[in-house]
C-alpha cells in the first residue's frame, strides 16, 4: 500500500490530492479485524484530511460470499479521527461510494501514524479476501503556519 499523487485534473475533481488504494491483499489478518498504516513515510501527518473513500470493486471471500466490511480512519488518539465508520457491502450491496461521517479536520502537533481499521463483518477472516479495492481519498495541508 502507498501515498500516490492525483494530477491536477483528478485533484481538482476529487478535492484530494493523494489517495491510496486498499486491496484485498492487504488484508493478511487472521482474524475479522486489522490496522494498516497508511501514512508512515511522512515526517509527520500534521494537516492530513480524509476526503472519503471509494469502493473500486466489492470485497470477497475465498467462498465467493460478498464480505460487509467496515473501515475506519484515525490515528492512535482515535480510530476514526478522520473518517468514521465507512462499510463496504452492506447487507451483500456494492457501495460504489462513501464519504463517511468525516470528522472536523485535525491539526496534529506531534509525529502520528495515520491507520485504517479494518472489520469483516459475520466473523470472516480477512486474510481469506481474495477479491476487492477501497480507494481512500487524502487531503494535505500543512497547519503549522497560518495559510
Amino acid at each position: 500500500m502507498r501515498v500516490n499523487p492525483l494530477f491536477t485534473e483528478e485533484a481538482a475533481f476529487a478535492d484530494a490530492d493523494h489517495f491510496v488504494d486498499i486491496t484485498y491483499a492487504d488484508l493478511t489478518g487472521t482474524g475479522n479485524t486489522q490496522t494498516l498504516p497508511i501514512l508512515t513515510n511522512y515526517a509527520n501527518a500534521t494537516g492530513v484530511n480524509v476526503i472519503g473513500a471509494r469502493l473500486i470493486t466489492p470485497f470477497v471471500s475465498s467462498d465467493g460470499t460478498l464480505v460487509s466490511t467496515a473501515f475506519t480512519i484515525g490515528d492512535a488518539g482515535s480510530a476514526t479521527r478522520y473518517l468514521a465508520s465507512t462499510e463496504t457491502n452492506a447487507a451483500g450491496s456494492y457501495i460504489t461510494e462513501s464519504v463517511g461521517a468525516l470528522s472536523i479536520p485535525h491539526i496534529d502537533t506531534a509525529d502520528t501514524v495515520v491507520n485504517a481499521y479494518v472489520t469483516a463483518t459475520a466473523a470472516k477472516v480477512l486474510s481469506t479476501h481474495t477479491a476487492g479495492v477501497l480507494r481512500v481519498f487524502l487531503q494535505f495541508k500543512d497547519g503549522r503556519a497560518p495559510q
